[in-house]
């Protein structure tokens, strides 16, 4: 079962930099249990703001009964790695 998150950058960031924030983006489901690896997690622009971007993190879980818990401990972990970047959770 496909889910998504969107996520917000502020300031904007180049989006074609290796160790970008969507290639970052996609790296976080991989050490999240309850979400597959195959699909792989596939982060999208999804707009430019005056002052930010917005993404899409796309990603397969293994349960779809899950899906609370499993989004919600994915949702903190990118939280926690992004918050001290100013990148913002939507």
């Amino acid at each position: 079962m496909p889910r998504c998150c969107v996520f917000e950058s502020q300031p904007q960031r180049p989006p074609q930099r290796k160790g970008s924030t969507p290639a970052q983006l996609e790296a976080g489901p991989q050490l999240q249990k309850g979400v597959l690896l195959q699909p792989a997690a596939k982060a999208t622009i999804e707009q430019f703001g005056a002052t930010t971007t917005a993404y899409k993190l796309t990603y397969w879980m293994a349960d779809p009964l899950s899906i609370r818990e499993v989004s919600s401990e994915l949702k903190l972990a990118l939280w926690t790695r992004f918050n001290p970047e100013d990148i913002n959770l939507s």
